[in-house]
């Protein structure tokens, strides 16, 4: 179970919104709803919402100038934005949505089908996000082999700026290095150090490296040294911790016929808050307001007294996997070309790219597209993925040392 979706409605007929925010509510969506643009646009930094949905037409919101003025600030540049409008002249919403909005609803409209296509876009841009993952220029390979911590050691020792991605079941972490420093992180909806800290933790998974200078203002204060210091501190101690649990993407829930919260301590019934609709271990972790050792200790501490018992896990599939053609094209690579391609980005400056274009100058805006699979697939320019295993990571680090 994870963190619910966040919507912003801005529109200023807050009547005409209600049936809609109820609806939402129900399919388990936080709503935010502001009657005008101005407190709209201070609440999206903050917020960071998944999807915006914003009336066009009334003197307070202004719907295109608002929707431009997001659109220049880089944490609402890859939100979803769709309109709402009575108007029903076609003209007029084909220059919306050629503006670069992602849908336009016409008022009056069936609440159901708002939250379906809400449910869709949300859906689409988590499949963007899982394949752009996969298929981004970059060396990449497998947590077990290597964590976050050897990773931004390699970057660190050679003074490299880069984006390190990490996937831990369905979670996509991100880490941005600048000249071999940590520089931000983010991880759902954590702070950066505290996503930082949680991503150290991960052994299980994929991670892909991007060599590329990072043009991000720091959000993380602490030296790198402290920071890896503190992450193979809390590392090695949880590895002892997880060593006697099942796996931690076990599906738990709270065993009724012993459960009581009388027997708990304070700290075990604000654990035991996030422990519904058969969550993960690590969707417990990730939630709880303490830091992943002192709730991995309670987690074991409540399967130890049976307080709460493993459930048979949900099927999940959404979870990417490698095309044929990629794993052809990452078998037919020797090591020595993998080694020299990894190594000659790291030793040289990459050719600077822009990665992610303009959305409305981008081809998969026009309107005969809309609806394609590849409508959030951008046309930036690609090589092949290069996959390494941990020897071959480790020779690198040496070279660069």
């Amino acid at each position: 179970m994870h963190s619910k979706k966040k919507i912003l409605i801005v529109d200023e007929n807050s009547s005409y919104i209600s049936n809609l925010r109820s609806g939402l509510n129900e399919e388990g969506y936080e709503v935010v709803y502001w009657d005008n643009s101005l407190k709209a646009f201070e609440t999206v930094k903050e917020l960071h919402p998944d999807i915006i949905l914003s009336d066009i037409e009334s003197p307070d919101i202004q719907g295109l100038k608002f929707y431009e003025q997001l659109k220049a600030i880089p944490e609402a540049q890859n939100i979803p934005f769709v309109f709402l409008s009575g108007q029903r002249r076609v003209e007029e919403r084909i220059k919306s949505i050629e503006t670069g909005v992602d849908d336009f609803i016409i008022k009056p409209f069936y609440v159901e089908e708002v939250i379906a296509r809400i449910t869709n876009l949300l859906n689409e841009v988590k499949s963007y996000e899982e394949s752009r993952f996969e298929d981004e220029r970059a060396f990449a390979g497998d947590l077990t082999e290597m964590n976050l911590i050897d990773l931004v050691e390699i970057l660190q020792v050679g003074g490299k700026s880069g984006i390190i991605k990490l996937k831990f079941g369905s979670y996509i972490g991100t880490v941005y290095v600048h000249e071999g420093r940590i520089a931000d992180a983010t991880l759902e909806n954590l702070l950066p150090e505290e996503a930082l800290m949680k991503m150290f933790l991960w052994l299980e998974g994929k991670f892909s490296v991007e060599i590329t200078d990072i043009e991000r203002p720091p959000a993380i204060e602490n030296d790198t040294k402290s920071l890896l210091s503190d992450g193979m501190r809390h590392l090695r101690r949880w590895k002892e911790l997880i060593a006697g649990l099942p796996s931690l993407e076990t599906n738990v829930m709270v065993n009724q016929a012993i459960f009581s919260l009388e027997n708990l301590s304070n700290d075990e019934k604000e654990v035991t808050k996030y422990i519904s609709k058969q969550p993960t271990i690590y969707d417990v972790v990730i939630k709880s307001p303490f830091d992943p050792i002192h709730t991995i200790k309670i987690i074991k501490k409540l399967l130890d007294r049976n307080d709460i018992k493993e459930c048979p896990p949900q099927e999940d599939k959404s979870t990417p996997v490698i095309s044929s053609q990629m794993t052809m094209a990452l078998d037919t690579k020797s090591k020595k070309e993998k080694y020299n391609k990894i190594l000659s980005n790291l030793l040289n400056k990459p050719t600077t790219q822009n990665f992610y274009p303009d959305r409305r100058n981008n081809e998969r805006r026009r309107i005969n597209d809309r609806r394609t699979d590849d409508r959030r697939r951008d046309h930036r320019t690609q090589s092949t993925r290069v996959s390494l295993d941990k020897s071959e990571l480790m020779l690198i680090r040496e070279k660069l040392s």
